[in-house]
């Protein structure tokens, strides 16, 4: 089993609140699949393969997928403004999904941009990096002008999350700071590899992330409610890592179990879409 960080054990664990996101299951769906792998310092070989297994996936259930990879902060931040507009405009069930390195520094989650220097320090790494609430509230501010106001939020981060830039003696945020952090928005879901500000694991050839290998798998499942597909990535990953990840989902105002990603064949009430009609 290839680690891509340190890791902790830990419980599979849902946070979550009342159900006032919307959805109809002929919603259109839009996805943002981002992958950094060509860091100067540690660099990820399995970005790729992530990036292009969930892409194919997603489109595989409708999705329209925008994919992007080796992205600066500023060009992750730009791709994410411009895709939370169409988002926004079309009103649609949107889904974020990010894999590469992360850190969680002065109480944030974030994801790392790709930089010609080094990252070293807390300094560093807020220069370089994007925190996961602003993608939330970013996507969810877009939202609120659009069509479906309420429209679900999804956040999918398989990230090699390091706490190496902590300054010596700075203990690091406390798990329940930073989900808190990502329940600010409503209408959310937000899935991680591991325990709060710990990392994901790879499969064992090395080809992928686990948390992502299980959730392409998972999405196959005809008939499976969101809250199905996320509750069986995560007993899956938590089994294939024996033990080592404890993924985790933090949900705010969102009802997962009427979401379905791949209808079934015979069901005449629910037909995915793209937002391109597909």
């Amino acid at each position: 089993m290839r680690r891509r960080g340190c890791l902790v054990g830990g419980l599979l664990a849902i946070a979550g609140g009342s159900t006032l996101a919307q959805w109809s299951p002929n919603m259109p769906r839009m996805a943002l699949v981002v992958g950094n792998g060509a860091y100067k310092v540690a660099p990820l070989q399995s970005t790729l393969n992530d990036v292009n297994l969930m892409a194919d996936a997603l489109q595989s259930v409708g999705f329209a997928v925008e994919r992007f990879t080796d992205l600066t902060d500023r060009q992750f931040q730009s791709a994410v403004e411009a895709f939370a507009r169409k988002a926004g405009r079309a009103g649609v069930l949107s889904l974020v999904y990010l894999a590469g390195h992360g850190s969680t520094v002065r109480g944030s989650m974030r994801f790392l941009g790709l930089s010609a220097e080094p990252v070293r320090s807390e300094d560093d790494v807020e220069r370089h990096s994007t925190d996961l609430a602003w993608v939330l509230k970013t996507m969810a501010t877009q939202r609120s002008v659009g069509p479906a106001p309420r429209a679900p939020i999804l956040l999918v981060a398989d990230m090699d999350t390091t706490e190496d830039f902590l300054a010596p003696g700075t203990p690091p945020t406390h798990p329940a700071i930073l989900r808190k952090t990502l329940e600010q928005e409503s209408g959310t879901l937000v899935m991680l590899p591991n325990v709060f500000g710990r990392s994901s694991l790879e499969t064992e050839d090395g080809k992928n992330g686990i948390l992502t290998k299980q959730l392409v798998a998972s999405l196959s499942f005809e008939g499976a409610t969101l809250n199905q597909i996320a509750n069986r990535t995560l007993v899956m990953a938590h089994r294939e890592s024996t033990q080592r990840l404890s993924p985790q989902i933090v949900r705010s105002n969102v009802n997962a179990d009427e979401i379905v990603f791949k209808p079934r064949q015979d069901d005449p009430k629910v037909r995915g879409r793209s937002a391109r009609g597909g």
